[in-house]
């Protein structure tokens, strides 16, 4: 049998904290969470995880969360991911994320998306792309995106690109799949 969570207690506890009960956890707490501990959280929990809670996650246990319990996860929280969560994700968990989601993740946990990953992004969620995310994808990041993915980026976060980020080979391929999508 497994050993309770040193943060809550026992699976039946884990899998029974509400939201309420989840954002009143101190953020330090989350770094003892395990895969185990995080796969028993209900996903309606995650509705009001933190910022703060949510980048205490050790990558191994963060890659334990379903799909289910990514999309209830709430847009802010999402400001804490980092680098090492987003890529501990299967590729196949991209789906999960919302536009809402999406504005919410810092640039450096977007400069950790694998081509893989983003190629699994729904358009929809691809419409919460800032400009500055965009900036921080790589080449070989943009050159994933499918004609239907570019072509929901926001035109306005599209314009406010700054072309001092961006190296010529770049600003080439953004150019090259803006004409394609059109």
């Amino acid at each position: 049998m497994r050993q309770p969570s040193p943060v809550i207690g026992n699976d039946a506890q884990l899998r029974g904290i509400t939201g309420t009960q989840l954002a009143g956890v101190d953020p330090s707490k989350f770094s003892s969470f395990t895969a185990a501990d995080v796969k028993n959280f209900q996903p309606s929990a995650l509705t009001t995880m933190l910022a703060s809670q949510l980048g205490n996650i050790d990558p191994k246990a963060f890659a334990g969360m379903s799909a289910a319990q990514l999309s209830q996860m709430a847009p802010s929280a999402m400001s804490g991911m980092t680098l090492d969560q987003m890529k501990s994700l299967a590729p196949t968990m991209m789906a999960s994320f919302s536009a809402d989601q999406m504005k919410n993740l810092d640039v450096s946990a977007i400069a950790g998306m694998a081509a893989s990953q983003l190629a699994k992004l729904k358009p929809d969620a691809i419409a919460g792309i800032t400009a500055e995310q965009i900036d921080g994808f790589s080449k070989k990041a943009i050159a994933a995106f499918s004609t239907g993915q570019f072509a929901k980026l926001d035109p306005a976060a599209l314009a406010e690109l700054d072309p001092a980020k961006r190296s010529e080979e770049h600003t080439s391929e953004l150019q090259s799949r803006e004409t394609i999508s059109y």
